[in-house]
């Protein structure tokens, strides 16, 4: 399963690279650069493998702010990368015995990511993308293992670019974090969300 998670991500970096190499394609528009605001969402932090008598981390929130840009390839795909910030706020439940204080208290995640991803245009109206992340985690002690590494993303949505070369779309996403950390623990919590991203963005002559 390890083995099979390192092939997957490290084909998609890979990809990204070797298409982001490559020139605008004949009779496609120029590349695009965008805002965008995402939340809305979950955003749990877990490990793969459970550790008996661990706290657990809900989601109690999260916010990213960021910059796009797209790169056209062919007609129908784009490669998509960028940078964003992002908050996260996990309530930490504490598992501890009977007589000890275990209430529940919040910790913040604050990371910025790197985008790797690819874009399928299905038509005028919607849009499937995915790929690669690569995160930093800023924070230095948390009791939520470091997300710094390499994560991987899935999205879709409706969007719609106006003869001006403003678009505006919906991303609607799952994001899973830290899949290869820089950092590794033998249960590395995985910070997991879903997330709404609403974004605009211009295309370049």
């Amino acid at each position: 399963m390890k083995v099979s998670r390192y092939y997957l991500l490290f084909s998609l970096l890979l990809m990204s690279s070797s298409l982001f190499s490559q020139e605008d394609p004949p009779g496609k528009g120029g590349s695009k650069v965008g805002i965008y605001f995402a939340s809305f969402g979950d955003n749990p932090a877990f490990p793969f493998e459970m550790l008996a008598g661990a706290p657990s981390y809900s989601g109690a929130g999260f916010y990213t702010l960021g910059l796009s840009y797209a790169r056209p390839i062919t007609k129908r795909f784009d490669f998509e990368t960028g940078l964003s910030f992002s908050k996260h706020t996990l309530l930490v439940q504490p598992n501890l015995p009977p007589d000890m204080d275990d209430t529940p208290y919040e910790t913040n995640l604050h990371l910025f990511t790197v985008p790797l991803t690819l874009r399928l245009n299905l038509g005028r109206f919607f849009f499937l993308n995915g790929g690669a992340m690569l995160n930093m985690d800023t924070g230095l002690s948390n009791p939520v293992d470091n997300q710094s590494g390499i994560g991987a993303m899935f999205g879709f949505g409706p969007g719609y670019e106006f003869h001006s070369g403003i678009s505006f779309y919906i991303n609607p996403y799952m994001k899973a974090h830290a899949l290869l950390p820089f950092v590794p623990d033998q249960y590395h919590h995985h910070l997991m969300v879903t997330g709404i991203q609403f974004g605009v963005s211009y295309r370049l002559n």
